[in-house]
C-alpha cells in the first residue's frame, strides 16, 4: 500500500494508509444540541503531524465517549480517511480504522539531507587534525561510532530531530569552533584539542537516544544523568589503550574530556579556552534548533535569549 504523506493532502480526497498515533483527545460539537462526540487523533509520520477526527457513534454521551475507545497511543493503525474543508480550514475525518502491524517504519523517520556530506565533513576535519594522538583517539572512537551517530538524531525536536541529526549537529559544533578559533593560530595545539572534543562531544547520544514506538527520545540514563557522563566513561575507556608516554600528553587528553564533560554538563564549568569554545559551540547550535520552533513557543514577543542550562529560548513578554 503506497503510503499517502500528511503533508500532501487536499480536498476531497479518499484514501487508505497508515499512521502513527501520538494522542487521543475526547472532544465534543460546540453548538449542536445535544453535544456529539468525537475522538481527535493526533497522527503522524515523517512529513508532519495532522488531527483526524472520528465521531463517536450518536448514542453516546461525551463521558461514555471516554471510556469507549480502546485505542491507546503511541500506536499505528491502518485507516480510511477523507479530506474535506470546513470554514475554510482542511479537515481529516477518520472513516474507519484497526491497530497496523506491518509497518513501514522509513515513512516515520525524518532522514537528514545533510548525511553524505556531513560523513565527508566529518573524516575530513578528523584527518586535519596534526597531533597523532589527537588523531588517533578521534579515529578510534568513530571506528566504532561513526555510523551510530548518523543514525540517531540529537533531540526531539527542532532541526537535529532526524536520522543524521547527531552527526550534523556534531559537524556544526565543530565548524563553528573552528571559526571561533580563527584568531588564535599561535596556539595550533589548543584549537587541536578544540576540535577534538567538539567532534566527540555527541557521542554519548549514542547511549542515551534510543526509538520506541517509532518515536526518538532520551532513555533513563539520559534523562537522569545527560550526555556528558556516557561521552565521559566512552572517551575515557580509549584513552586507556592509547600510548600515553609523557605528562604532557596525559595533560592534552585530560584538556579533551574536560571540554566534553563542560560542554553538556552545566556543574562543570569551563576551565578552558577550549573548553569556552565548545560550551558556546554547542549553545549557539542548541540555540538555533530552539529557534526554528519558535513560532509554536509558547509567551510573545522578540527572541531574547538562550539559557545553557534549560536548553530554552526565552521570550520577551508584553510586561517585560
Amino acid at each position: 500500500m503506497e503510503h499517502i504523506f500528511l503533508n500532501t493532502l487536499q480536498d476531497r480526497m479518499t484514501f487508505e494508509s497508515i499512521y502513527q498515533v501520538t494522542e487521543v483527545i475526547v472532544r465534543e460539537t460546540r453548538g449542536a444540541q445535544p453535544p456529539r462526540p468525537y475522538w481527535d487523533l493526533n497522527i503522524r509520520d515523517s512529513s508532519g503531524s495532522r488531527l483526524a477526527r472520528v465521531w463517536a457513534p450518536r448514542s453516546l454521551t461525551t463521558e461514555q465517549a471516554r471510556d469507549y475507545m480502546t485505542l491507546t497511543a503511541p500506536c499505528f493503525i491502518k485507516a480510511k480517511l477523507k479530506t474535506e474543508t470546513y470554514n475554510g480550514d482542511l479537515r481529516l475525518v477518520v472513516e474507519a480504522f484497526e491497530v497496523a502491524t506491518d509497518v513501514d517504519m522509513s515513512v516515520f523517520m525524518k532522514v537528514s539531507g545533510r548525511l553524505e556530506t556531513d560523513e565527508k565533513l566529518m573524516l575530513g576535519m578528523i584527518e586535519a587534525i596534526k597531533h597523532p594522538l589527537l588523531k588517533q583517539l578521534l579515529c578510534d572512537v568513530f571506528a566504532q561510532y561513526k555510523d551510530a551517530l548518523a543514525a540517531i538524531p540529537a533531540a526531539e525536536n527542532g532541526r537535529y530531530a532526524a536520522i543524521g541529526g547527531a552527526l550534523a549537529q556534531t559537524v556544526d559544533i565543530a565548524c563553528l569552533v573552528s571559526t571561533l578559533s580563527v584568531n588564535n593560530k599561535d596556539k595550533e595545539i589548543v584549537t587541536e584539542i578544540a576540535m577534538t572534543a567538539a567532534l566527540l562531544v555527541n557521542v554519548g547520544k549514542c547511549m542515551t537516544f534510543e526509538q520506541k514506538d517509532g518515536l526518538w527520545s532520551l532513555n533513563t540514563t539520559g534523562r537522569l544523568f545527560g550526555n556528558s557522563l556516557p561521552a565521559y566513561e566512552v572517551i575515557s575507556a580509549y584513552m586507556v589503550s592509547l600510548n600515553v608516554e609523557t605528562k604532557e600528553s596525559a595533560e592534552l587528553l585530560r584538556r579533551v574530556l574536560h571540554a566534553v564533560a563542560a560542554a553538556h554538563w552545566a556543574g562543570a564549568q569551563p576551565q578552558s579556552y577550549e573548553a569556552v569554545l565548545v560550551r558556546h559551540a554547542l549553545d549557539m547550535t542548541d540555540a538555533a534548533a530552539h529557534v526554528d520552533n519558535l513560532a509554536s513557543a509558547s509567551g510573545s514577543g522578540d527572541f531574547t535569549a538562550f539559557d545553557s542550562t534549560t536548553k530554552r529560548c526565552y521570550l520577551r513578554t508584553p510586561n517585560g
